[in-house]
């Protein structure tokens, strides 16, 4: 095994990680005493920019003192928008959805370019981007605003933008989630979704954004957990189908690159073959490369089952060999200069180019879907608007894939700060409708209201707005923060003021309370939400 343990071939196709800021018992576990090759870093594990910067220093220099031959491959998940990993003081970018909204591939280009220089500086080496998955069900749990829209060919175009930014910055690509994860009703993070799809619509929908992924070179992909009997020709998920991670993505898209696994912890894969067992099938269905992001009885059951399928015939050594070879490839390839000997004063100009381009992005991707009694811009007003209601639905619903995320007063105080003689009040609306009659009360007297819109699981809240309407006769506006697919509830089709800005972060909501006072929104939707609002619906405001 040319000198190798079978552990460390083993170690070589796992992609672990763990919880620690900095280097911890765990960590050193993995690196030392399990040979593990290759890092996931998440928010749990960055509190800054200097702190992820020396966090990837000692992983690596500890790495090297433990005798591995090749650096770490340290990657994350930084996709932008509701999924990003990099602390406040780093400025975050619009996501996918936002960046389908501009339909700017220049602008998808420059988002990966100056996402990849950050990475590549902090020490990251891949980014688990682009979403490849064309988001054509609007009740898919887990990818919405993720993806780039629902139309296959703008996915393709603004993926592979993005993936090219990714790597003229020197950071490796990693498209998923093959072989389409956006046409599910439930989150493969909680359950195993199947699409039923045949051939022909795989190939004219979710297959075609890889295809060009593939065609533009990108060195990395990573495969869904999604059962697609058109291809698998049973119900095994595409993470551990022979027929679609080697006969489908291999051999008849012939990637080239590394296959990489979603975790395996994922319960459509835990709760049903196990996650040792899955690491094994993966590596045998064709995979290069097994995720185990979170606990370390899960991560050492991956690797022993690795090692024991290898010794009793069940994984042939020439596919971990292959697996493992073709990660070192790319590693060879691939990783060179040490990223975190970047100066900190190049560092700090990448920094505020990200500020400048995520005050960009998000001005262009503001959506104004409706506008129909012309209360907006406020500046066309003759006279500002004195009292102003924000309504707020006390609910939070967050993705799994986006990690915990917190609240924020953006939308009240940035109101404030651009209309400094208006008075703005927040209601927040909760399950058992505290508060209802005060919010209504002050609605009835207000210049105008606002109303964020973050989900429709509270019904007190969606009756609020239902009373409010009907007595209120000064202009309402609705913002969809979370996803534009809210707008599909009956109650909000004729509302006339209508924008959406696809991701509640801090940087959408002031771009939105920037087109409310002064104009300037000129974003398309880039999913349908109903016959009157077909994709590409909205106005410049």
């Amino acid at each position: 095994m040319n000198g190798k343990t079978l552990s460390e071939w083993a170690g070589a196709v796992l992609c672990a990680g763990f919880d620690g800021e900095q280097m911890d018992g765990h960590a050193e576990h993995l690196i030392d005493r399990l040979r593990v090759q290759n890092v996931i870093l998440f928010g749990r594990n960055i509190a800054s920019f200097a702190q992820v910067r020396a966090l990837t220093k000692q992983l690596q220099a500890f790495a090297q003192e433990s005798g591995h031959d090749l650096p770490l491959l340290i990657c994350a998940d930084q996709e932008n928008g509701i999924v990003r990993r990099f602390a406040d003081d780093v400025p975050g970018l619009p996501g996918n959805m936002a960046l389908g909204a501009t339909d700017d591939a220049e602008l998808a280009h420059a988002s990966g370019l100056i996402t990849g220089r950050l990475l590549r500086a902090a020490g990251i080496q891949m980014d688990l981007a682009p979403v490849l998955d064309v988001n054509n069900n609007p009740d898919n749990p887990v990818i919405g605003v993720r993806s780039f829209g629902e139309d296959p060919a703008a996915v393709a175009t603004l993926g592979v933008a993005f993936a090219r930014g990714l790597e003229q910055a020197g950071v490796i690509a990693c498209g998923k989630h093959f072989p389409g994860h956006g046409d599910t009703v439930s989150d493969s993070h909680l359950a195993l979704p199947l699409i039923a799809h045949g051939l022909e619509r795989l190939e004219a929908v979710e297959l075609a954004p890889f295809r060009a992924a593939i065609s533009a070179g990108v060195e990395a992909i990573m495969t869904a957990h999604v059962v697609f009997p058109a291809v698998a020709g049973n119900t095994d998920p595409a993470t551990l189908s022979e027929a679609v991670l080697t006969e489908l993505l291999r051999t008849r898209l012939a990637f080239p690159g590394v296959i990489m696994t979603d975790c395996l912890e994922m319960r459509a894969i835990s709760d049903t073959v196990g996650v040792g067992r899955g690491a094994v099938l993966a590596l045998r269905a064709g995979a290069d490369l097994v995720l185990v992001s979170h606990q370390l009885e899960r991560q050492e059951e991956a690797l022993s089952a690795i090692v024991v399928a290898v010794e009793s015939g069940e994984l042939p050594f020439e596919r971990l060999r292959e697996a493992a070879e073709r990660v070192w490839a790319l590693k060879r390839r691939r990783l060179q200069e040490p990223a975190q000997e970047l100066p900190l004063d190049h560092v700090d100009r990448i920094v505020a180019q990200a500020g400048q381009l995520q005050r960009q992005i998000a001005a262009s991707a503001v959506t104004v879907l409706r506008n129909d009694q012309g209360a907006l811009p406020i500046r066309n007003w003759e006279i500002p608007p004195q009292r102003i209601v924000l309504l707020r639905d006390q609910i939070h619903p967050q993705m799994m894939a986006a990690g915990a995320s917190s609240r924020t007063e953006v939308l009240q105080d940035e109101l404030m700060r651009v209309l400094p003689d208006a008075m703005v009040k927040l209601y927040e609306i909760d399950v058992k409708g505290y508060g209802v009659d005060a919010a209504v009360a002050a609605s009835q007297a207000a210049d105008l209201v606002v109303v964020s819109v973050n989900g429709l699981g509270n019904p007190r809240f969606l009756q609020v707005i239902r009373d409010i309407t009907a007595a209120v006769r000064r202009p309402i506006a609705v913002i969809a923060v979370r996803s534009p697919y809210d707008l599909r509830e009956p109650l909000f089709q004729d509302m006339p003021t209508q924008l959406v800005i696809y991701e509640e972060t801090p940087w959408m909501l002031r771009a939105a309370v920037h087109a409310i006072v002064h104009g300037g929104a000129d974003g398309h939707i880039p999913v349908s939400i109903s016959s009157r609002l077909p994709r590409g619906s909205g106005q410049r405001l």
